[in-house]
């Protein structure tokens, strides 16, 4: 898990620093600039689930299987959300 966290957050921290500089180097638009707005967001959101990933894959790894109902409920839940934020937040066209 120590790994983990190290090496997910050297990414994170890596992508948050050069990754602006490389997506101007290789795009020329102007999308650029709100594109680059969002690496540190992606960034930070991959290290959570880097980190839940490993965990969940040791606790099945160990026979502990008192997470899955909750992982089950939680891709549920998803499935109803998403169709619901997206006929309710539609995006801009």
């Amino acid at each position: 898990m120590l790994g983990t966290a190290i090496l997910s957050v050297g990414g994170a921290l890596g992508l948050y620093f050069t990754g602006p500089v490389l997506v101007k180097l290789v795009y020329n638009s102007t999308y650029v600039a709100e594109a680059v707005k969002l690496l540190p967001w992606y960034a930070g959101a991959m290290v959570p689930l880097a980190l839940a990933n490993v965990m969940v894959n040791d606790l099945l790894a160990r026979e502990k299987y008192g997470v899955v109902p909750w992982m089950v409920l939680l891709a549920v839940g998803y499935g109803f959300t998403l169709p619901w934020v997206l006929n309710h937040h539609p995006g801009k066209n």
